[in-house]
């Protein structure tokens, strides 16, 4: 347990960073709040010289443990790269051995036929677009909106009874003009 903590070892702090050193020796990412907290602990370092003060773990430290061996945009990366190939035009044969001809360990492998392979057309990366789901899609940006991001913000609230008061809902979902069943409806009159 003392080795972990660096509590009675000088050097637990160089052993802890070569360790995170070599998980992400291939990762750069410069984050400013741990670098901010790593030079306020430097500061208290420096303050604190003469006291024989008890090491802790550092932030990097932690997180260099806690997701060791984890690289999640390779994996990310990976995953996105099958998906594209299994999507891909391709050709299936889909002779059976045998069938129509002779089969065996002395036969030579015979050039499949034109009429039993299969064209898989697939989806090319660039028309990976939903043409049914373009239609309810907004192509301008609707009245009281005055910018993109304050539009799909209103669009993120889900407006399901699930989610709000009945009240709300109710009110949210009322039609701005109530008419009962029987009355006569006038006809709009043209301005003149």
């Amino acid at each position: 347990m003392d080795k972990i903590l660096g509590a009675g070892e000088p050097n637990a702090r160089s052993k802890s960073k070569n360790a995170a050193d070599l998980a992400d020796d291939d990762e750069d990412d410069a984050n400013s709040e741990v670098d901010a907290q790593e030079q306020t602990l430097q500061l208290k370092k420096k303050g604190k010289a003469g006291k024989a003060a008890v090491k802790a773990f550092e932030q990097r430290d932690l997180v260099a443990l806690a997701f060791a061996g984890d690289n999640v945009v390779r994996d990310f990366e990976d995953a996105k790269r099958r998906e594209i190939a299994s999507d891909a035009p391709r050709e299936v044969d889909t002779t059976l051995p045998g069938w129509g001809s002779w089969g065996g360990p002395s036969t030579q492998k015979s050039k499949p036929k034109p009429q039993f392979i299969k064209k898989i057309p697939g989806i090319a990366p660039s028309d990976q677009r939903d043409k049914k789901a373009a239609k309810y899609q907004v192509k301008d940006l609707p009245y009281p909106f005055t910018s993109r991001a304050q539009f799909e913000r209103s669009m993120e609230r889900p407006l399901g009874a699930e989610w709000k008061h009945t009240g709300a809902f109710q009110k949210g979902t009322l039609p701005r003009v109530v008419k009962k069943m029987g009355m006569v409806i006038e006809p709009l009159q043209k301005l003149s």
